[in-house]
């Protein structure tokens, strides 16, 4: 993800404009699964709390 944010900080307005839709669609999928991960993690009760979101 940082790698990600680093390319897209970097980038021209002119790409970001021409790929905004395909990039807001990635990021949308990427924090779905996320939020997935995370879920399943705390049913299984192997969530640390200490990575940011708490019970």
């Amino acid at each position: 993800m940082t790698e990600w944010k680093d390319v897209v900080e970097e980038a021209d307005t002119n790409k970001l404009d021409d790929g905004a839709s395909e990039l807001a669609h990635l990021t949308i999928h990427t924090t779905y699964h996320t939020g997935q991960i995370i879920y399943i993690r705390k049913l299984q009760e192997i969530w640390d709390p200490k990575n940011g979101v708490k019970g």
